[in-house]
């Protein structure tokens, strides 16, 4: 029997994505991972953020971009040439050994840096089906590459639309101004825009700090962290 899938939500294939991607996710019937789109190096495609003891900082994947002009988040290359695997890890161990859960998860990220990965996408995916797993998330994954879309901006939301069988288009607020509400209203497609409030849960080093990787919530509340992803209203 097939499901009927109402809404869908798309995002970049982060590393290790902060919370409102998680929430996204667990609140849609379908999710797609745009590994296809143009890598931007201004978004959190190859950094995340976690917390130590001085508050926020940024992990960041060393990517090959000089000179090699656009491309797409499938393309673009690890450079292995610095040992940016054992500083993730150290930090990991730094701002986390001490965290209730640090014991159940840090075996899989000791794997995942012993490897050398060639392209982002592959370690980010990697890394994505691992923490859905640990968050009990299970909404289907459809990476957009797959797909090989030719459409762009609203109508390549649409053809994606089209491709899952969906009737609407689950999005944060910050977006509206790039969607084009009228050709979703033409394709009778509802677009549902939201703000995730964050929710505090137990975090260690001091006051609540929104925004972070995934990893903060996972090594803090362990089997409990879905129960802590935003919330996003359901109108």
């Amino acid at each position: 029997t097939e499901m009927s899938i109402h809404f869908f939500a798309a995002s970049p294939a982060n590393y290790l994505p902060d919370l409102a991607f998680w929430a996204k996710m667990h609140q849609v019937d379908a999710f797609v991972l745009a590994d296809d789109l143009q890598y931007s190096s201004h978004a959190h495609i190859n950094r995340c953020r976690i917390k130590g003891i001085d508050g926020g900082q940024w992990l960041t994947v060393p990517v090959r971009t000089k000179s090699v002009g656009p491309q797409k988040i499938t393309e673009v290359r690890i450079v292995n040439e610095t040992d940016w695997r054992q500083r993730h890890l150290r930090s990991l161990h730094a701002c986390y050994r001490s965290a209730a859960y640090f014991e159940k998860y840090i075996d899989f990220f000791e794997d995942v840096y012993r490897q050398e990965w060639r392209f982002l996408v592959d370690l980010n995916v990697t890394c994505i089906e691992f923490c859905k797993n640990a968050l009990g998330i299970v909404t289907p994954v459809h990476r957009s590459s797959e797909w090989q879309l030719a459409e762009a901006g609203t109508a390549r939301l649409i053809a994606m639309v089209r491709r899952l069988g969906a009737t609407g288009y689950l999005c944060e607020s910050h977006y509206q101004l790039a969607i084009d509400a009228r050709q979703f209203e033409q394709a009778g497609v509802s677009v549902r825009f939201f703000d995730a409030a964050p929710k505090p849960y137990y975090q260690l080093f001091g006051d609540f700090e929104p925004d972070l990787s995934v990893l903060d919530l996972l090594f803090n509340e362990g089997d409990a962290a879905r129960d802590f992803l935003p919330d996003i209203p359901k109108s």
